[in-house]
Formats: C-alpha cells, sequence, structure tokens
C-alpha cells in the first residue's frame, strides 16, 4: 500500500488564502455598490407626483413650483430679478389668493436657474400661470423598487452565468495559472 504525502508550502497558503479574500471583498464591494446605486436611484428619482393645484389648495409645507405669468413678472422684479419665469419653494403660509414660500431655486426666462437659502417670497395668485405641489407617492416608489430590484437580481445572476463574479480569481483571460508550489512525495510500501 502506498501512501501520498502532499506538502503545502506556506507561501502557497498566503497565496491561496489572499486570492480567496480579495474575491470575497470583489464580490462585497460589488454587491455593496450595487445596492447603493439603486437605493441612490429610489431615494433621487420620480417617486412623487405633481399635480396642479388651485392656490387655495396647496398644502401647508408642501413643495410647489409657481409658474409665473407677465403680471407676476414685472411684481416680482425687485424681490427676484427680472424675467422670473418659475419658483420653487416650501409653502409657509397660504390664503385663497397668495402664498408664501421659502425659496429654495429660481428659473429664468433665459434657462438659467439660481439657488436660493430660503428666503421668504410671498407670491399673489393672479401674478402666478400655475402651481404644482409635488406629493410622495407610495405606490409609485413600491413599483420603482420592484423594478429596480428585479434589475439588480437579473444583473447579479447574469454575471454569474457569464463567470464574472464566481471569484475565481483565476478567471482573468490570458493570464497563466499560477505555479504549482506542491509537492508529492512517494513513500514506501508497509
Amino acid at each position: 500500500m502506498q501512501h501520498l504525502q502532499i506538502e503545502v508550502s506556506p507561501v502557497a497558503v498566503r497565496r491561496a488564502l489572499s486570492a480567496a479574500g480579495r474575491a470575497l471583498g470583489v464580490n462585497l464591494y460589488r454587491t455593496i455598490a450595487s445596492v447603493g446605486i439603486a437605493s441612490t436611484v429610489v431615494w433621487t428619482s420620480g417617486c412623487y407626483t405633481y399635480a396642479v393645484k388651485p392656490v387655495s389648495d396647496v398644502s401647508q409645507n408642501a413643495t410647489v413650483t409657481a409658474d409665473i405669468n407677465d403680471a407676476g413678472r414685472v411684481a416680482l422684479g425687485q424681490r427676484v430679478g427680472p424675467e422670473v419665469m418659475r419658483v420653487e419653494g416650501k409653502v409657509v403660509e397660504r390664503s385663497d389668493t397668495s402664498v408664501r414660500l421659502l425659496v429654495s431655486e429660481v428659473t429664468y426666462l433665459n434657462g438659467s436657474t439660481q439657488e436660493w437659502q430660503g428666503q421668504e417670497v410671498g407670491l399673489r395668485a393672479q401674478d402666478m400661470k400655475s402651481v404644482t405641489q409635488r406629493s410622495f407617492s407610495r405606490s409609485r416608489t413600491a413599483l420603482f423598487i420592484g423594478v429596480v430590484a428585479i434589475g439588480v437580481v437579473a444583473t447579479i445572476l447574469g454575471l454569474n452565468f457569464l463567470g464574472v463574479t464566481n471569484g475565481d480569481p483565476n478567471n482573468d483571460k490570458g493570464k497563466e495559472p499560477p505555479p504549482v508550489s506542491t509537492r508529492i512525495l512517494k513513500q514506501g510500501v508497509f
């Protein structure tokens, strides 16, 4: 009966553990990055509805966008600037005929925008073409999360199918495999 003894060098063990750690790290990084990207898209995407409302129906503390008409441009010229097209902000007070906003952004007729730091501006109903209120939509959010989840799962399964994320450090095409670092010693028969 022959016995085979396999001797593994410490260098080979370190290389194998290092390769396994790198593969695990890369896969973990890819997974975290995918989840992070998907979460960011969900958070910043249009999970809101934008409804045109009369000034009297705008909710307190809602984010609104007011499209300004010609009369409003004249009335707001000194406070907001000439040729204002749109004002966006948070409602702090409203009545049937006006609304007061903490302005976050102003868009002008030439297409330029200006960020504001919450300065308060009053708008009269006759100075606005329309008021659009942004509202959170649970159904759109749920649908979007489902679509993103299906996309992430499909991407992961597709990458696994192609062998990209199988964790094999030797998966790089065109490289030679690492040298064999084991020696097989034959011992005599007992």
